[in-house]
């Protein structure tokens, strides 16, 4: 049996938890896969609305050529402060 690595391992056991999201989110990021990126960062958002999470996401979108989703999230991180 092929051993899978570690943050699909990960995802595996714990589906539900925001920072198992958002570490797979973190890979589609550095494999710029951008789409799967907002996929996974958004449902941990979801989850758990962090402040880290929310910088992500807006950095995937800035990458991804979607700037103004990406000043919304931002903005979102302003108003929070």
């Amino acid at each position: 049996m092929v051993q899978q690595p570690a943050p699909v391992q990960a995802i595996a056991i714990y589906p539900d938890r925001a920072d198992s999201l958002q570490v797979m989110g973190l890979i589609a990021l550095c494999g710029q896969q951008y789409d799967h990126a907002v996929e996974w960062l958004s449902r941990a958002i979801r989850k758990a609305p962090k402040p880290a999470y929310l910088l992500t996401l807006g950095i995937v979108l800035k990458q991804s050529g979607r700037l103004e989703d990406a000043l919304a999230v931002i903005d979102t991180l302003t108003l929070q402060r």
